[in-house]
C-alpha cells in the first residue's frame, strides 16, 4: 500500500514538473518585452522599487522587462544597487556612465520604442499607469 502511495505521488510529481517545463518553454518564446530607459541621479532610495516594481506588474501582464539605465553622476551607491540588481538576475541592466556611452543610448532608442523616465521628474513618474 506504501508503494502504491509513492508511485501516485511521484508521478503527479513528475507531471507537474513535466507541465512547468513545458509553460516555461512557451512562454519565454513569445513574450512581448517592454523597455524602459530610466535616467537617474541620486536615486538609491527610489531605484530598486522602481525596477522591482515594473519587473513585477509587466510579469503579471505576461511581458519581460528590459531597462537600461542612465546615470547622470550619481554620487550615492545608485550604480552599486544597479550591479546588486543585475547579479540577482531581476533584470537585464545598460549601464551608462561616460558621453561615449550615450551613442549606446541613441542606437538604442532608434531601434525599440521605450519609454524614458527622468527618476528626479516627479511627472515621468506620474506617466506610468501602475501608479495612479
Amino acid at each position: 500500500m506504501v508503494e502504491g502511495m509513492l508511485l501516485i505521488l511521484s508521478i503527479y510529481g513528475l507531471s507537474i514538473l513535466a507541465v512547468h517545463v513545458i509553460y516555461a518553454g512557451y512562454a519565454a518564446s513569445g513574450k512581448e518585452t517592454a523597455h524602459f530607459v530610466l535616467v537617474c541621479r541620486d536615486n538609491e532610495q527610489q531605484l530598486e522599487w522602481i525596477v522591482r516594481t515594473l519587473r513585477w506588474f509587466h510579469w503579471l501582464h505576461g511581458k519581460s522587462v528590459d531597462i537600461t539605465l542612465i546615470d547622470q553622476g550619481s554620487a550615492d551607491q545608485t550604480m552599486e544597487m544597479a550591479a546588486k540588481m543585475e547579479d540577482e538576475g531581476w533584470v537585464r541592466l545598460n549601464r551608462l556612465q561616460t558621453a561615449g556611452d550615450y551613442d549606446e543610448y541613441e542606437r538604442l532608442l532608434a531601434e525599440r520604442t521605450c519609454l524614458v523616465l527622468n527618476l528626479n521628474r516627479r511627472e515621468d513618474l506620474a506617466s506610468l499607469s501602475f501608479l495612479q
